[in-house]
């Protein structure tokens, strides 16, 4: 099928349009070239043919006929669509000013972006239809996006907030110019820098700096990075390297042609400095282009993309930008976008000409507030406030609406309009919610199998809504003995910073914790998405718990990891302004974790888990880790990190053995927190929500019928949105009574069988009340009742239901110990071999005794096993070395008979080894049909005409030289 496509009322030529061939079987598609001609090759048959291209109506012709080995011609003209104009104006968002360079475009359409003039004034022709347009000016600006339906000419104007960094600066699109660069740098190479002396000092972010440092990567820099770093990332990043300006950082290669050159000039007007990289190539790759950076006195900065920018996808692999000396601010103008396309020029310089400062209070206690953002919109400025609650906002002159929030607080909003040098002093009292209980503890005494209850009141005294919850903690847990930190020589042992097994140095004096010995359950504390590993292992889940002496993660993985390397990031403190950041360690600089120790999990799989001081990095301790299945566990005892309370942010990257290849979470982190049900007490309401000046009450239970006799030490724990005092402690006693006429029963429940001991069994007394309790993981029990002899019933899942008469002497403990029998039979076989000697056509029996030991039905099935043949009363299995040929006197080989089945696989044998046909019976057994021969046929069958040719090694070795 050919034809072409062409307009109906011009008869122009449709390139790009979308030519379909239709019919029941399949629907094949091709498109038009750029004179409109297209050509499909389709099976014989009849289709609807139709034509689709951009502005014009779809038109199908049905009925095409396709015959074979004949070429079908169908002509087909497509009627435009009506054409209606869109027109606007993009202005700033800050001033109202006109906006010049814009490139407003319809998403998804092959018609040609329209570009504001110097009026900010735009216009686009496009045919009826709905369309997404974008207004855009490369990275300098904020994407503003409008929906319209075209009916008739329409009018859209955009606003649009332009980007700046912390420190003001902004960038603007400027006329293409390429600098002079006379002088030739020394520059070669992969992944190489060089220093350059400025003739002048250069100020950048306010410092003035008098070297540079020139990259292979497509960045220059103010400071020393220390080495050339080829993986580009998003900015600001505290990493090296820093203050820089980023023209096109990448992985680039200066090699063959390639050339960086320089030039300096007297400051003013002109660029101080202009650094040219011409004919550089992507590392791996053949496109190679060129640019230049230049270097004003003035904080002020441009690049220029020349020719063969387009073939290095014009940026789509690099990051652009400025960025400060230390990695805190920066104006990203793109990451990994195509905005640098050849011929464009772009200048970074201040354009903040207004400032907005203040201070952010607690409305409750006028105290400042540090660590809140405060944001002014448009444009996006933020800042983060001080110890003493201040910020300071650099904006352009313009009207904003300025926001201040921060964890726990109410947010709030003030407007302002400035004019070019004012400042404005906008200062926020945040309404927050004020946290008091009463009483300070609990005390209460009762006797055994009774209940009492206290008030515990929670009240607000703040200016806005308290969400609280009430949570349980037992505070009786022991925690492990700890041995003292691994060293070497008396000196502590320092884990390298490196992707690599860790091993302890020769010599090293180590004692293990002991573990895993944590045995609450685990609350899933993160939940990675699936399939985001780059490789093998993939996170799923990670639990978590602590009770006050352990801590215990586990991670779980889709698949049992082969191999497994990385790092487990602990927040001591849970802030992520202290300790290590995580990107220090292989992390992202998205996991706001800040560690004071972490994990290191190379040797996990192996039953070893280092922690180690993240900010001296020495060992801490050896711990040892649980594998099984999909999951790795440990436990790490809390004074191995400060006598931590168990409260604790968790993030990690691991991987293989080479790479990190998952990381978890991908943003924030997960949390540990140290709480852990007292069986004991309990509370309702468990959570609430309270308004300023109100209080609620929450009810504390304590004691009940399954509660032994004893002094319980615990916590009732108040977690709320205060964010002064976001959790309050309250301490609780109680002392459960044993009756004078009481005693106790203690003993291990075991396997009647193994010897093990039964853990989760039920034993009951039958007394009045009745007593229960439930046997731990060693088996043991502890069951509390009145004095006498009652029936002790026992159960546990798998095994029969014991019951056993139990006596109780008041004010001691009896030991009684129980067996329980499991549900499963046991079979003891009672026979010897069979062996029968019989004449031709005789017969014999013997006898086997099967016996059930165990404790229910025993089921069976007999059946016969054909194990070997031997035929004749000579042949007997021959002595291994022996082969079937050549046998000692007295034994005889069975020989076969040759038979051709016309198979692909042919049997050389001359004879059955040992009296088996073994192989002749995987054949068949297999399905397999084969011919047959003697090791005499060797040198005249054909052996191409068989897919497999087997030789049975019935032969001594010398017989196949």
């Amino acid at each position: 099928l050919t034809g072409a496509v062409t307009d109906a009322g011009t008869s122009a030529p449709i390139a790009g349009a979308t030519i379909t061939a239709a019919s029941p079987a399949f629907t094949p598609s091709g498109t038009a070239d750029e004179i409109g001609d297209y050509t499909m090759f389709l099976p014989a048959g009849t289709y609807t043919v139709t034509a689709d291209a951009f502005g014009y109506e779809t038109v199908a012709v049905p009925g095409v006929e396709i015959v074979q080995d004949e070429t079908t011609t169908l002509d087909l003209a497509v009627e435009a669509l009506p054409r209606f104009t869109v027109s606007g104006r993009v202005t700033s968002a800050e001033n109202g000013r006109r906006l010049r360079n814009v490139a407003v475009s319809a998403v998804g359409t092959p018609v040609p972006p329209a570009t504001t003039d110097r009026n900010g004034h735009y216009e686009l022709v496009l045919p009826l239809g709905t369309y997404t347009l974008a207004a855009s000016q490369g990275g300098c600006l904020e994407v503003g996006t409008a929906e319209v339906e075209l009916i008739d000419d329409v009018t859209v104007d955009f606003v649009l907030g332009r980007k700046l960094d912390r420190f003001g600066h902004g960038c603007r699109l400027v006329p293409f110019r390429w600098g002079r660069a006379r002088h030739q740098t020394a520059l070669f190479g992969d992944d190489v820098y060089g220093r350059l002396h400025l003739p002048e000092a250069v100020t950048f972010y306010g410092e003035e700096y008098t070297e540079l440092f020139v990259d292979s990567n497509g960045l220059v820099t103010f400071v020393d990075p220390e080495f050339s770093e080829f993986f580009n990332t998003e900015i600001p990043n505290p990493d090296p390297p820093n203050a820089a300006v980023y023209a096109l950082w990448q992985d680039l290669v200066v090699d063959g042609p390639a050339v960086v050159r320089y030039g300096f000039r007297s400051a003013g007007r002109r660029p101080l400095a202009t650094i040219e990289y011409q004919d550089v190539r992507a590392f791996g790759g053949r496109a190679a282009g060129d640019f230049q950076v230049k270097l004003f006195a003035n904080d002020a900065a441009e690049i220029h993309w020349g020719e063969g920018i387009d073939d290095l996808n014009a940026g789509s692999g690099a990051t652009i930008g400025i960025e400060n000396g230390d990695g805190t601010d920066a104006l990203q103008y793109g990451f990994r976008q195509p905005l640098a396309p050849s011929g464009r020029a772009i200048r970074f310089e201040v354009m903040a000409d207004a400032t907005i400062a203040g201070v952010v209070t607690n409305a409750n206690d006028g105290l400042p507030v540090e660590g809140a953002e405060v944001v002014a919109s448009p444009g996006g400025q933020h800042a983060v406030t001080d110890a003493e609650g201040r910020y300071t906002l650099q904006v352009i002159n313009g009207s904003y609406e300025v926001t201040a929030s921060a964890e726990d607080y109410v947010t709030a909003t003030e407007s302002v309009t400035l004019g070019i040098g004012e400042i404005a002093e906008i200062d926020f009292a945040l309404a927050a919610a004020r946290l008091e209980t009463a009483p300070a503890s609990i005390e209460a005494t009762v006797q055994l199998a009774e209940t009492t209850t206290a008030a515990l009141s929670i009240a607000n005294t703040g200016s806005a809504a308290l969400e609280w919850e009430v949570r349980e903690r037992e505070t009786g847990v022991t925690p492990p003995e700890l041995p003292p930190a691994p060293t070497l020589d008396g000196e502590p042992i320092v884990h390298p910073l490196e992707w690599a097994p860790f091993a302890l140095p020769k010599g090293a004096r180590v004692e293990r914790v002991p573990g895993p010995t944590f045995d609450g359950p685990l609350d899933e504390i993160i939940d990675d998405p699936d399939d985001d590993a780059v490789a093998p292992p993939e996170i799923t889940t990670v639990s978590g718990a602590s009770d006050g002496a352990e801590m215990s993660v586990q991670v779980d993985f889709a698949a049992p990891p082969s191999e497994l390397g990385g790092f487990v990031f602990l927040d001591v403190d849970q802030d992520p302004n202290t300790g290590l950041p995580a990107e220090a360690l292989f992390g992202l600089p998205t996991q706001d974790v800040g560690m004071e120790a972490f994990a290191d999990m190379f040797s996990a799989l192996d039953g070893t888990v280092f922690i180690v001081d993240a900010l001296t990095f020495d060992l801490i301790a050896e711990i040892p880790s649980e594998v099984e299945g999909s999951s790795v566990r440990f436990d790490v005892p809390l004074a191995t990190i400060g006598d931590d309370d168990g409260a604790l942010d968790v993030a990690m990257v691991l991987g293989d053995f080479s790479q990190p290849t998952d990381w978890a979470p991908d943003i924030g982190h997960g949390t540990i927190e140290p709480f852990r049900d007292a069986p004991w007490m309990s509370l309702d309401p468990v959570a609430g929500s309270t308004e300023p000046g109100a209080t609620s009450d929450v009810t504390v239970t304590l004691g009940g019928p399954d509660v032994a006799p004893g002094t319980y030490e615990g916590d009732v724990v108040v977690v709320a949105n205060d964010p002064r005092t976001p959790q309050v402690r309250i301490p609780v006693v109680l002392e459960v009574l044993l009756p004078e006429d009481y005693g106790a029963l203690r003993g291990t429940v075991t396997d009647s069988l193994s010897g093990e001991p039964v853990p989760g069994a039920t034993l009951t007394l039958a007394s009045y009340p009745p007593f229960e309790t439930t046997s731990g993981d060693d088996g043991t029990y502890l069951l509390f009742g009145p004095e006498g002899t009652a029936d002790l019933r026992v159960a546990a899942d798998g095994y029969l239901p014991s019951t056993v008469t139990a006596t109780i002497v008041a004010g001691s403990q009896t030991t009684l110990d129980i067996v329980l029998d499991p549900a499963v039979p046991v079979a003891v076989l009672e026979a010897e071999p069979l062996e029968f000697t019989l004449s031709a056509g005789g017969t014999d029996e013997g006898e086997a005794v099967l016996r059930n030991e165990g404790f229910v039905d025993l089921e069976f099935e007999t059946a016969e096993i054909d194990v070997a043949t031997a035929v004749g009363s000579e042949a007997r299995r021959l002595p291994a070395g022996v082969t079937s040929r050549v046998a000692p006197e007295g034994r005889a080989a069975v020989p076969v008979e040759p038979h051709e089945a016309g198979g692909p696989v042919l049997l050389f044998q001359d004879a059955l080894p040992w009296g088996s046909d073994a192989m002749q019976e995987v054949l068949e057994a297999d399905g397999v049909p084969f011919d047959l021969a003697g090791s005499d046929r060797m040198d005249n069958i054909d052996l191409t005409a068989y897919q497999a040719v087997i030789v049975a090694n019935d032969q001594p070795p010398q017989f196949y030289a």
